[in-house]
């Protein structure tokens, strides 16, 4: 039989336990009625202001409480608490949305060029200058790989923010993001990218390696890597298709597509047929790659401008192409260069030291040392395995350089015989074939040339792809303000 001491011992502790747990409810509304009158405040007082009240979160307190007494208290609140707060790994952001007032466009991409000599996310820094000109505010996020956080500017202007995926919802609505632009929705990227997609007009682009089976690349594997790696990347690719199904079937979401040949390959994968789809290729910036009209001598310097990281670049085919050159009596009339970096690039050049009038420059090009390097080039040999659009093609054609390559994926899409030189899958014979055509036939060579200036003016130039995009803006806020 328990004493009347024992009780009362028993009745005075749960006494101390229920005071506390009231102070420290009172604390928590004190602090998040304090949240809600700081919503006008920046990011960066939101984010500190949120971590002390993280500190301060009732169900950690309640871990110094005896179990029994903390499941009944959980069981209580966790009714009637917002999402995130009680109970779960990964809490939903406590900062209200309010959209801005001046067109905002958040665009999450995986890279970002921050400086001039950067090579990752070209292609969509080349459209964001495009909509800040048409009066947008463009901030990025680029999820961080060693979860670490940097607010910077890049080179060209833009404002962005380098951190882990799981600030990516809170820094959107601080931001009050009035358009969201995902560009290659892995699942890792939509699984956060999702919550704010709900709340703005949402525009998703589809380029390559997020939408579409490893196995269309297979030729970057070893038969005993393919058999070593192929559970893993076959769950994986399930797990990418199950994300793209949902994202092309929902009507909400533009989806984008860089070519006809990326949409049904996206389309295939995912099982699923885009409810709102588009096909706007990547933008070539003609202001950036301006065409000069070339003489018959430049059909004699050819660049080869390349990663050699992947298999899917084509660059052994480069090396195999100048090695049958070499049996050409002018040969040694040409000046190469070969300008890349990568995994490969050891291997597949090795062939070539030696050769007097052959370059090998290991590095990667920023955009404007690209420019120069392309305005010195008559011919750039830019052989390919598999591209969904072939941009470094766009923006040597741009400037009046004459393309040798495969016709392959997307290729055809872009080019035809009338404005490059094209060779079947894996032929390099043919490659040098058609260098060989140019070098012996300068007419030839001259009229290619200038039909490949105009051909991608007419297709890839703004007014034919971010003008569409653009438009494509236009039209969602007029329709989110009718919601």
């Amino acid at each position: 039989m328990t004493s009347p001491d024992e009780l009362s011992a028993e009745a005075t502790e749960h006494l101390l336990l229920g005071e506390a747990i009231a102070r420290l409810s009172r604390e928590i509304q004190d602090v998040r009625r304090d949240l809600d009158d700081r919503v006008e405040y920046n990011a960066r007082q939101v984010r500190s202001a949120r971590r002390a009240v993280e500190r301060m979160r009732l169900d950690r307190q309640l871990r110094r409480i005896p179990n029994a007494i903390r499941q009944t208290i959980k069981r209580t609140i966790g009714k009637r608490a917002p999402d995130g707060t009680v109970g779960e790994a990964r809490a939903t952001p406590v900062i209200p949305y309010v959209s801005s007032s001046k067109s905002t466009l958040l665009t999450v991409a995986h890279n970002y060029p921050v400086d001039e000599s950067a090579y990752g996310g070209q292609p969509v820094a080349r459209r964001l200058k495009y909509y800040r000109d048409a009066g947008h505010y463009v901030a990025v996020f680029v999820p961080s790989r060693d979860g670490t956080s940097r607010k910077v500017t890049a080179a060209d202007g833009t404002d962005v923010v380098i951190s882990g995926l799981d600030s990516l919802n809170e820094y959107g609505r601080s931001l009050g993001a009035t358009q969201l632009l995902v560009h290659s929705p892995t699942p890792e990227v939509w699984s956060h990218a999702k919550h704010l997609a709900e709340l703005m007009p949402t525009h998703v682009w589809m380029h390559g390696f997020e939408s579409r089976s490893w196995r269309e690349l297979g030729f970057d594997f070893t038969a005993a890597q393919m058999r070593e790696q192929s559970p893993r990347l076959d769950a994986l690719d399930t797990e990418k298709a199950k994300v793209l199904s949902t994202i092309m079937a929902d009507p909400r979401i533009n989806t984008i597509f860089v070519s006809a040949f990326m949409q049904s390959i996206s389309e295939d994968f995912a099982g699923t047929t885009a409810a709102t789809p588009h096909i706007i290729h990547n933008v070539i910036d003609l202001k950036a790659f301006p065409y000069r009209r070339r003489t018959t001598a430049d059909r004699m310097k050819i660049s080869v401008i390349r990663s050699f990281d992947k298999r899917n670049y084509g660059t052994d085919l480069a090396t195999l192409a100048i090695l049958e050159l070499r049996k050409k009596p002018w040969f040694d009339e040409l000046a190469i260069r070969v300008i890349g970096d990568g995994r490969h690039f050891e291997e597949d050049t090795e062939p070539l030291r030696g050769l007097t009038n052959v370059s090998l420059e290991q590095g990667f090009l920023g955009p404007g040392d690209l420019g120069a390097v392309l305005s010195q080039s008559g011919v750039a040999l830019l052989p390919t395995r598999w591209d969904s659009q072939g941009m470094m093609m766009g923006e040597a054609m741009a400037a009046g350089v004459v393309p040798v390559t495969n016709a392959v994926a997307a290729i055809p899409e872009f080019v035809d015989a009338d404005c490059a030189m094209l060779a079947d899958t894996e032929d390099y014979r043919g490659l040098a074939a058609g260098i060989a055509e140019l070098v012996e036939s300068p007419d030839r060579y001259a009229a290619l040339s200038l039909a490949a200036h105009n051909r991608v003016r007419t297709q890839c130039s703004a007014a034919y792809t971010v003008e569409r995009e653009l438009k494509l803006f236009a039209e969602a806020k007029t329709e989110s303000a009718k919601r």
